[in-house]
């Protein structure tokens, strides 16, 4: 994704803090990863692809900037991490790439074929939720890169584009992976988030409107779920069966997990503005980016995710209790920040 403005100086080193603790769980990640795939066929071991998820605006494209960065550097002076054999080194540098989920929304054209054809969901009119994603081009990218099927070429999304509605870069902008990579790390706003079923969702309304059938229906809504009736079942079950597309072709993919959660969620729209305060500076020109009333309606938009899908992420950690074989035991590291990105607490499931 390309990265709109150079961030403050308290930004970096909050983000530094931060990536030193996530540094030293991939270490460690990649220790016992490399451990399990030591009989691989040929030279070429299959990376560690970490995922990595947190709300808009938390911070993570800097903080894998500087995650690439300390990887590389790799200084730990640990003697030896649980599943690391005697010839691996803890200091050892590890080669990492980075890509984001949003580097693969749809062209703008495509997006506004979307839109056009799902007239009657507000979800879906913009680059955001699950559906307007080109969700076979990260399957695909992510594939070549664990097979080591080099180069891989790595697209890039630029917000400001089309009045700060975005669009894909021209390919001069794109990434090219070149080299074996030991770190994939794949950062999205909603990555780990699972979805509901199409019975969950029709319970979910059925409830609601008896709520309402009650006598409570002057009431509002309870505020965990504010956000999800202001739209249909249909709208919120659209988004839903992208959501599960890809649950089912990205998230096996995932090795590992790093979640960002901020202590207050309604800190996005704060951080979001902040984010095209930062593109307008950059820029120098206002009619690239959204004004302040775009950015709370865009905003808006991801709530219902965050009501509907967040709390399951927080509460069971992106494996939910492992694969089966206790080997993704302890691969969830959940990072807790506060509104000024400061690291409050973390924890591992």
């Amino acid at each position: 994704m390309l990265l709109p403005c150079v961030v403050t100086a308290d930004d970096w080193l909050m983000a530094t803090a931060t990536a030193a603790r996530v540094a030293e769980a991939v270490v460690g990640w990649h220790a016992s990863h490399r451990h399990r795939h030591a009989a691989d066929a040929g030279e070429q071991r299959r990376p560690l692809v970490v995922g990595i998820s947190g709300p808009q605006g938390a911070g993570k494209t800097t903080l894998v900037r500087q995650l690439v960065d300390a990887l590389g550097r790799n200084s730990s002076s640990s003697s030896q991490t649980p599943g690391q054999t005697a010839g691996q080194t803890a200091g050892q540098p590890l080669r990492a790439v980075a890509w984001s989920a949003d580097d693969a929304y749809l062209p703008f054209d495509r997006q506004q074929a979307v839109a056009a054809a799902h007239a009657d969901n507000p979800l879906l009119e913009y680059r955001g939720l699950p559906g307007t994603h080109d969700s076979r081009l990260v399957t695909d990218t992510l594939q070549r890169l664990v097979a080591g099927r080099l180069p891989v070429v790595l697209p890039s999304y630029d917000k400001s584009l089309r009045g700060g509605r975005g669009d894909r870069a021209p390919p001069s902008q794109w990434q090219t992976v070149e080299q074996p990579v030991d770190v994939v790390l794949f950062e999205g706003w909603f990555l780990g988030f699972r979805p509901w079923t199409p019975e969950q969702t029709a319970q979910l309304f059925d409830r609601h409107q008896q709520h309402l059938h009650d006598g409570a229906g002057t009431l509002d809504p309870p505020a965990a779920m504010r956000s999800v009736f202001k739209y249909t079942q249909h709208n919120i079950a659209q988004v839903m069966e992208s959501l599960a597309e890809y649950e089912r072709s990205w998230y096996p993919l995932m090795d590992a997990f790093v979640h960002i959660a901020a202590e207050q969620t309604d800190v996005v729209y704060e951080w979001r503005w902040e984010q095209e305060e930062c593109m307008r500076r950059d820029r120098g020109d206002a009619t690239l980016c959204l004004t302040r009333s775009q950015v709370v309606d865009f905003v808006d938009r991801f709530f219902p995710l965050y009501e509907l899908c967040l709390p399951r992420l927080l509460s069971n950690g992106f494996f939910e209790g492992g694969d089966g074989d206790g080997t993704k035991t302890g691969c969830c590291l959940q990072l807790v920040i506060n509104r000024q990105r400061q690291l409050v607490s973390s924890s591992t499931k």
